[in-house]
This record gives structure tokens, sequence and C-alpha cells, in this order.
């Protein structure tokens, strides 16, 4: 059904404006389900679903003609999330609906989505997820009519500009992916009036990539189930599959990306993301490490730890190649991630017999901060990072990414100090982080010691970039983490970098703090425009604001 709300353009029976996409009038597996329903002045056909359908994409036909602004009546049960995108957009924008009661009263929530030519455009919907599926219903659109769409903000000019990472992980598992373009979802949600400029995109786990790998193995086995989303615990959306069988390459795909945003992209590795203990071995596997126990590291006491020992020239020779072939995807650098997964040499026989050899003594019997035996760590590290560089083409830039003060750097055989003064890498990201008594670092973004980094021999030759995580400071005090971060800058911090900062980007609370306009650290949270509801009287014939649903579950 089609009405006219005011000047607007309403579209409320979606059924009939299904163009392809599987519907039915019941719940059923990988289906949008059709809910007639009365609302105060109209009736409609809304679609939805439920939290173990997932259903398909549908496509819904507009026919409308000009530039309008869009608003999407979406219909809450508690919570409600959907997915939308029009027909020349790159991907879906996640829409929800406000936080509700299922005490209370059914309404459909109007959400202004975007303004926008509609001419030629069909409209897309697509199901949320949480790692699991979320329930949502689109009830209606809603098109009024406006003189033109407005120009976009214009890119801001920053003082400093900030990098944000993603894992390259997790983004296989947040929903299904139908077109390559649908990894660039989390992405896109950054505006370019923020002081977005790098991106720190993950290859994967060390050698478990996410790209088409001839060096190392996919991420997720082949043999085994693919471990995305289940569905009521049978039906999968084999996201890696897909990508496999369709010849889809994410890494081309990002890297194609980025050149459109003018953003830097750094392809990081995790050195030490080879293999996970129980129950985490689905995520992280390697083969070339299950196939070479005898180059795992060793403790004090022989113990065997989850780490491959860069002591040995094989477990060297396998990470240079594998830098090598994600160098050939022609990224603006390379980034070796060092603050999750180290130590990259324990006490293994090379480690053991070669300290023996130099200083006549077992390295098991000093103190593990014993200055002969750090500085022996770090001679076997080191050219690791040299021939890294030798890698890499004079344009592009090698950067590591260490723990945020000197003691821990050491202690682990990173000499960052050598590094940059020998000038062997471009980039440093010093992350805000300690170490817990089992050595599991933790977030802390106050112990990074920036004045250590910032005060290196050869400093003014490369770029000191402070990483901070996402986990306390950032989302329990905003205003305290935007001035911890900003007086980095004012430091000379050359940019800022945001661990997992796609994961809840907000432009106020952390795309501008580098930026020459930015007004201090005061941040409030957005208030989210005041949507319009509209009761609902009935869902598929039944009365539900007298005698509510809910009452039966």
């Amino acid at each position: 059904m089609g009405g006219q709300l005011t000047d607007s353009v309403l579209i409320s029976d979606l059924g009939s404006r299904v163009q392809s996409g599987p519907t039915s009038s019941v719940a059923l597996p990988r289906h949008w389900r059709t809910v007639p329903y009365d609302a105060d002045g109209f009736s409609g056909v809304m679609l939805g679903c439920g939290e173990a359908t997932c259903p398909q994409p549908v496509q819904l036909r507009l026919d409308v003609v000009g530039p309008h602004r869009i608003l999407l009546g979406i219909y809450a049960y508690a919570t409600a999330e959907i997915r939308v995108r029009l027909s020349r957009d790159l991907c879906c924008t996640r829409l929800s609906a406000p936080r509700r009661s299922v005490i209370e009263k059914p309404v459909i929530h109007e959400v202004l989505w975007k303004e926008s030519e509609v001419t030629g455009q069909d409209l897309f919907l697509e199901s949320a997820y949480d790692r699991k599926p979320v329930p949502g219903a689109l009830a209606y659109v809603r098109l009024e009519p406006i003189d033109a769409v407005p120009d976009s903000v214009p890119r801001s000019d920053p003082w400093r500009g900030m990098c944000i990472s993603n894992d390259g992980c997790g983004v296989f598992r947040s929903n299904p992916h139908y077109r390559p373009e649908d990894i660039l979802e989390d992405l896109e949600m950054i505006p370019d009036s923020s002081c977005m400029r790098s991106l720190l995109w993950g290859n994967g786990n060390a050698d478990s990539c996410n790209y088409p790998t001839v060096i190392g193995n996919p991420m997720f086995l082949e043999t085994w189930q693919d471990p995305h989303i289940a569905c009521d615990g049978a039906i999968g959306w084999p996201n890696v599959s897909r990508w496999r069988e369709s010849g889809w390459d994410s890494l081309r795909v990002v890297r194609d990306y980025t050149r459109t945003r003018a953003w830097e992209l750094h392809v990081y590795i995790r050195m030490e993301a080879f293999a996970g203990s129980y129950p985490h071995e689905e995520l992280v596997w390697s083969e070339f490490f299950y196939a070479h126990p005898e180059w795992w590291c060793l403790d004090r006491q022989g113990n065997r730890v989850n780490r491959l020992s860069y002591a040995y020239p094989q477990v060297q020779d396998h990470m240079l190649d594998l830098i090598s072939e994600v160098l050939s995807y022609d990224p603006d650098g390379v980034c070796l991630c060092l603050t999750r997964g180290i130590p990259v040499v324990l006490y293994e026989p090379p480690m053991v017999e070669g300290f023996r050899r130099e200083h006549g003594l077992d390295p098991r019997t000093l103190a593990e901060t014993d200055p002969r035996w750090l500085e022996f760590q770090a001679a076997v590290f080191t050219p690791f990072v040299r021939k890294a560089r030798e890698r890499m083409r004079p344009e592009q830039r090698l950067s590591v990414m260490v723990p945020g003060n000197e003691a821990d750097c050491r202690k682990w055989g990173l000499d960052v100090a050598g590094w940059v003064r020998e000038g062997i890498i471009d980039d440093l990201y010093p992350v805000g982080q300690q170490f817990n008594a089992t050595n599991t670092h933790f977030d802390a973004p106050e112990a990074l010691d920036y004045d250590y980094f910032q005060g290196l021999e050869g400093r003014e030759k490369i770029r000191v970039i402070p990483c901070f995580y996402t986990w306390t400071m950032y989302r329990n005090d905003p205003n305290r983490f935007r001035q911890l971060v900003r007086s980095l800058l004012e430091k000379g911090a050359d940019q800022y970098c945001v661990w997992d900062g796609h994961v809840a980007y907000d432009d106020r609370k952390i795309g501008d703090i580098g930026g020459h306009a930015w007004n201090g650290p005061g941040y409030t949270p957005a208030t989210p425009p005041t949507a319009r509801m509209v009761d609902v009287h009935s869902l598929n014939g039944f009365r539900v604001d007298e005698y509510g649903g809910c009452e039966v579950v």
C-alpha cells in the first residue's frame, strides 16, 4: 500500500514492493516474514526477522524520482536493528530503534536515514548481527521531497591525523557477506570530515591469512565447519568459504578502498598469533606452527609455549616470505605487531647454547631481566627486522607496534632504540598497555611513556604514533581519554592510533582530536534525534495494543 503523509510518499505495504529475495507469511529459515499490521492512520505489511531465521537480502522497489529525505519505520519489540542500502551505495548502513520495554505499548519508530537522489534506485534490506542474529523489522519507508541533496562535509585539514586498526578477523564474523564490498561496512561509517588518515589492517593471525595466501594458510581451515554465525545451530553463513569460492580477495578490496578515501594502508601482522590455547584453537591456527613443534618456544623448565621462536632461521624465513607476499599488494607499509603474543624468543636450544658460548653461563640461571640476556635476545630478533626492511621498496614504510615503555620493550628483546637509531623502521606505535603476572597485556593508557620514545636518537627521522585500546578509559571517561591523546600530540606525536577504532566510531569522541579546530576535551554522548512514534494496534490480525503479545511468552 502506498499513501500520502503531508507532502511525503509513504510506502507501507513492503510485501508488494519486493523485487527479489525470499519472503514468507510464516517464519522460515533465510526468509523475511511478511507481517500485516494496523497503525495509527494507516496499515501495511512489514518485513521482519527473528533471532534465528538469518534472512537473505531483499530488494524493494521504490519507484520515486528526485532527491528525497529518507525516513524508515522500524518496529521495535524491546530492540530492533536492520541494515539498508540503496542500489548505488557501496554497502549497508546499520540502523536501530530506541530500546523499549516489552511491556510497553507496541510502536513503530520513524528513524531518519539520509538524504539522497533516489531516481532509479531500489532499497536493499538486510538483517543485523551482533555475533548472532539480531531481530528487526522494517514497517515502512517515508520519502520527503527536497530541493537538492546537501553537499558533503568537506574533508578536514588535521593538525595531526588519526589512524585506526581493524584486525581483519572479526569482520568475517560480523555480518554475512553477499558482496565483497560488505567487508567495508564499518569503514564506510567514518566520515571524510574526521581526522582519519591511516588504516592498520590485519592480515589475519600471523600466517593464517584472510586473503588468498600461498605462504600461509586460510584463516579458517577448509576442513572445518566455518565458525561464522550459527543460526539456530544449523544454518551457517560461511563467509570465508564464500570469499574463497567466489575468488574475492579481501586485501585487494581494502587496498583499493583506502585509495578512494586517500588513506594510507599499513598491513599489520601479529608476529606470534600462531596458536591459541583452548578454547581459541579454532580462531588461531597455523599449519606451519603445528607442523614444526621443534621450533616452538620453551620456558626455563623446557615446557612448550604456544609461540614460534625467531631464534630459528626457518621461522624467520617463513615470516619474511609472508611479508613479501603482503607487500605484493602494494600497501603503503607493513607493521610488525609485537604487543600481543610476545615473547618472540625464550629458552630454546639455540638461545641457551648461543648465550653459553658468548658468556659461559646458562641463561636459565639468570634473572630474566639480566642486561646480558636482554641484549642477547635483542641481537637475535633485530636481524629479522633488518631483513623485513630489505624486502620493502624504498617508498614503503616499515612500522612496529611495541609496548609503551622502555622496560617492557627490553624485557621482550625488542631493541626499539637501536631500530630507531639505525633507521630501519619508519613508524613507531607505542601502545598504552601493561602486563600482569601471567605476562598478559591489559589496557593502561596512562602507562604509555611517550617521553622515552620522543627522546630516542634518530626520532626526527621517523613518525611516532601512540596507540590506545578502547576498553577502559575510552569508554568510561571519554573526556579524559581525549585530553590524554591531545597532550601527546602537543608533545610532538605525529598521529594518534585507536585500536579497533572502527567498532564504535564516534567522530566527536575520537575523530577530531588531531584537528586544527579541536574544541577541547569536552565530550557528551550523541543524542539521537527524537524518533516519531506511531502506535501499532494489530500484527498478523491480532490485537497487540490491549492484549500484549509478550504476555503469552
